[in-house]
């Protein structure tokens, strides 16, 4: 299966691509060659049960492979716009949105409750939820301001999630990656142009 997603009005693409039926030999080298293109690591895990990889790019695009070994798995991407956009913040711009006064902020789907267990959700617009395995998720949110976004990674760390973690923030996006005691990861980005992904990988 194959999901794309392309906002005009925001100038954001995201792609997602699902597969099976792949060799653990050839998802190996699969990684190589999105290392090739420039994709430098910025997250690696692996277990028993398969492996992820996550890279960007200097352009600020970023890649997720991830892979199962009953040869199932997921590739994700999002492109240079959706990372760095043109900066609001010299107009003046303060997190504080208000373009989501006039939108109906209606989920499209709901927050996977049973899934996150404690793990809180994220104030916005829920427009896509997916999944490689029983083990990974994937949510889409539209409309998140800034200060949601940053109120947010404070209650990751609060939650135990400050495991290996892996941050970054400007004035145009936010990133963070970290794991916590039981073995779970979470990697949740942020970017001004309100749109936000959180990608959590269950531990064994």
């Amino acid at each position: 299966m194959v999901i794309e997603d392309y906002d005009k009005e925001k100038d954001i693409n995201l792609g997602m691509v699902y597969f099976d039926s792949l060799k653990n030999d050839d998802a190996e080298k699969y990684v190589e060659s999105i290392k090739k293109l420039n994709y430098e690591s910025v997250f690696e895990t692996s277990s028993g049960d398969g492996f992820m990889y996550s890279g960007k790019n200097d352009d600020g695009a970023e890649v997720v492979f991830s892979y199962t070994n009953d040869g199932s798995g997921t590739l994700s991407y999002t492109d240079s716009q959706f990372m760095f956009v043109e900066n609001p913040y010299d107009n003046g711009f303060t997190g504080d949105s208000s373009s989501s006064e006039d939108v109906d902020m209606t989920d499209d789907v709901p927050w996977p409750e049973k899934f996150f267990n404690d793990i809180p959700e994220l104030e916005g617009k829920i427009t896509q939820v997916s999944s490689s395995s029983p083990q990974d998720k994937y949510v889409f949110i539209e409309y998140v301001t800034k200060d949601n976004a940053m109120n947010y990674l404070n209650k990751l760390k609060e939650i135990g999630f400050t495991e290996t973690p892996s941050e970054s923030q400007s004035g145009n996006n936010l990133y963070y990656e970290a794991g916590n005691e039981k073995g779970d990861y979470i990697i949740f980005d942020w970017s001004d142009s309100e749109y936000a992904t959180i990608n959590l990988l269950k531990g064994e």
